[in-house]
């Protein structure tokens, strides 16, 4: 495996992992609740007060999974490019 290629699959799986920890916190902080007119939600067992802050959690979790995907369709395309010049040369 070349340097490159184990390079591109580090910062995807990172990037892969920062978003499922981000969606995470999304759902924790956001899907989860049924927020009222106010945009706030009481949970009386814990006796917390969520609100649609939590919204905020899903920027990065795109973000890192754009990141991601970015990442790996260039590290995959400079892969092809690389066996193409290599079977041209040989």
């Amino acid at each position: 495996m070349s340097r490159s290629l184990a390079f591109t699959l580090a910062v995807s799986l990172s990037s892969l992992a920062a978003s499922a920890f981000c969606f995470w916190a999304w759902y924790e902080r956001y899907l989860r609740w049924d927020f009222n007119e106010l945009g706030r939600h009481y949970d009386a067992d814990t006796q917390t007060v969520y609100t649609t802050s939590g919204m905020v959690w899903a920027l990065p979790a795109l973000g890192f999974l754009l990141l991601a995907a970015w990442r790996l369709a260039r590290g995959l395309r400079q892969a092809r490019r690389r066996r193409a010049s290599a079977s041209r040369g040989a």
